[in-house]
């Protein structure tokens, strides 16, 4: 590529790419709080803005994902799939509660608790708090939004939205079931 060429190419986030019409488009959908991208609307504007031909690149395979929507799946099985072996093949081989562990790196020893005492939590690496427009206002390494309980947030910006908004917030070293229980 050349540098009279960059003006050709848009770089945006899903939320600002409302309203646009590309040629070709990118999704990228992180194994960390996928549910964002996969959030219906916002994943209907990221795969309904090009042209010709939506990628959608993930860290994991979609169906690890425990809470797509019917709309999602739908759209996904009639993609077309490039996999990688090396990745699908390990994914796969992971009993379910690897693959949850997965989704809170860092965090292993503390979803082995909640699913040992059956608490609920979510299971696709939830950790963005976001506002009424679906805007990401912190993020944390975890959060358990029915307990209002934000574990390592990712910074002391995201660690004062939560408090503002009524959540508790630790670090992992401070983790206790009976916080939940």
């Amino acid at each position: 590529m050349t540098d009279t060429k960059i003006g050709d190419i848009t770089v945006e986030t899903i939320d600002r790419i409302q309203g646009m019409t590309v040629d070709y488009a990118i999704l990228y959908i992180p194994g960390r709080n996928p549910g964002f991208a996969l959030d219906e609307r916002r994943f209907n504007v990221a795969t309904s803005r090009s042209r010709s031909t939506t990628f959608v690149l993930a860290d994991v395979p979609l169906t690890n994902f425990h809470s797509v929507s019917a709309k999602i799946a739908e759209f996904l099985d009639k993609c077309n799939w490039i996999k990688n072996p090396r990745v699908t093949a390990s994914l796969d081989n992971l009993s379910e509660r690897d693959q949850i562990k997965f989704f809170y790196p860092g965090l292993e020893d503390i979803v082995d608790l909640l699913l040992d005492n059956n608490i609920e939590f979510s299971h696709d690496g939830d950790c963005d708090l976001t506002d009424d427009n679906n805007v990401v206002m912190a993020s944390a390494g975890m959060i358990m939004r029915k307990y209002k309980l934000a574990i390592d947030p990712l910074d002391e910006a995201s660690k004062s939205v939560f408090e503002e908004s009524g959540y508790k917030v630790i670090s992992s070293d401070e983790f206790n079931i009976s916080m939940v229980k």
